[in-house]
């Protein structure tokens, strides 16, 4: 059985820490590998929110200073505690001015487990459009966020993506895997 024989760490930072992490192999080699993780990892969570009774579901386009472009996506971010249906709600409302309701939210899920040790949950949620808060919402951007908000119902979202990736845009794998790209 394979096991982890020494760790150190390379990096702290604010939002992540880097780590080496040396192991045994069965065949008694001893190799390393590299992990990113976070100090303070209550979670992140990806929010699927469709807007009722229009059936549009919401994406937006960020700058993301990482790829040094934009980049489509769900709503999204880190959660500051462990209530992850309350912290989808505080970044739903962030991002995109919008009050919404939580439907369901996923078992913890892992993201590119060969790099990250991160937990991530999808949530789901319903914007009901006809509440007088849904009707002119107004983002609460930090300064290093820059978020476009797209309104798109789901057959056209699809071409939308090719769309706007053959424009110079990144594809978030959430909404590439959603709708089938």
């Amino acid at each position: 059985v394979m096991r982890k024989i020494a760790e150190r760490t390379v990096y702290e930072g604010r939002w992540i820490d880097v780590k080496e992490l040396d192991f045994q192999a069965d065949s008694g080699e001893i190799f390393t590998w590299e992990k990113v993780e976070r100090p303070r990892d209550n979670g992140g969570m990806v929010i699927i929110a469709q807007l009722k009774p229009s059936g549009r579901i919401l994406l937006i386009r960020q700058y993301r200073p990482v790829l040094e472009q934009y980049i489509i996506g769900f709503p999204g971010g880190i959660a500051e505690s462990s209530d992850i249906a309350a912290e989808a709600l505080r970044e739903l409302r962030e991002e995109s001015g919008y009050a919404g309701r939580v439907l369901s939210v996923s078992p913890d899920l892992r993201n590119n487990p060969a790099l990250l040790d991160e937990t991530v949950y999808l949530v789901r949620m319903e914007i009901d459009e006809n509440l007088p808060e849904n009707q002119a919402p107004q983002q609460k951007l930090e300064v290093s966020e820059e978020i476009e908000l797209h309104l798109k119902h789901p057959d056209e979202i699809p071409a939308w993506l090719r769309e706007r990736h053959q424009a110079g845009d990144r594809i978030g794998i959430g909404p590439g895997y959603f709708f089938g790209l």
